[in-house]
């Protein structure tokens, strides 16, 4: 049995976007590297945007999701990372507020900035 059947409204559901940032341990290049991308989830389907930012796995903080500061840099690139998080956040809401039927692949040309 199906909720749609007795609630009509169910079939309408349209559930928020997730962001988070994620390190791509799968994608390690030939130097050992491995990119550090933003995920948006919408409706089960994820797609990802790079940051640009490629380090060793052993620099990666699992628990804080963020760079260790042992890496060269590392206050700065996290920074990076924050600031654009919070920017990529506020660019989905705001489209997710104003049209509501947005794919992840939608949120993600949004970001950019593709129409």
């Amino acid at each position: 049995m199906v909720l749609a059947e007795f609630y009509p409204c169910f079939t309408q559901i349209q559930f928020m976007a997730s962001i988070t940032i994620v390190f791509r341990k799968d994608k390690l290049n030939a130097r050992g590297e491995a990119p550090i991308h933003f995920r948006i989830i919408k409706n089960r389907i994820a797609s990802y945007i790079a940051s640009g930012i490629k380090i060793p796995p052993r620099y990666w903080d699992e628990k804080k999701n963020q760079i260790k500061s042992t890496y060269r840099n590392s206050s700065r690139l996290n920074s990076y990372l924050s600031n654009k998080f919070t920017e990529i956040q506020d660019t989905v809401l705001q489209h997710e507020t104003t049209s509501k039927s947005l794919t992840s692949k939608n949120l993600k040309d949004k970001v950019f900035g593709k129409k």
